[in-house]
């Protein structure tokens, strides 16, 4: 089962499959040729896949469901942090006399 055998996804657009072989063309030409400007010629191909990419994903509301599932990873190792913080906190204070302690 090849690529062209599996389904595109969701968001995927015209505008994504013309940046696509626009960049598969420099990126050919690149490796033929090394100079600058062709070099040059790739490095904006990628960025015009990733804005169409981008545009594309957005249009169709794909973006947020993931921007959703990483803000739940940051909240879950968040709280795993400020667990363990405040299950150290409690060891800290015993073992670390504050300055005015010392003093005494």
């Amino acid at each position: 089962m090849g690529r062209k055998d599996q389904p595109r996804p969701v968001w995927w657009n015209e505008e994504c499959e013309e940046a696509i072989k626009y960049r598969e063309k420099c990126r050919k030409k690149c490796i033929r040729i090394k100079s600058g400007p062709k070099y040059e010629r790739l490095r904006e191909a990628r960025r015009q896949v990733r804005r169409a990419v981008k545009k594309a994903k957005l249009a169709v509301g794909w973006i947020p469901e993931y921007i959703r599932r990483e803000a739940r990873r940051l909240v879950r190792r968040a709280v795993k942090e400020a667990i363990l913080e405040v299950e150290w906190i409690p060891d800290y204070e015993r073992y670390h006399k504050t300055e005015t302690e010392q003093e005494q």
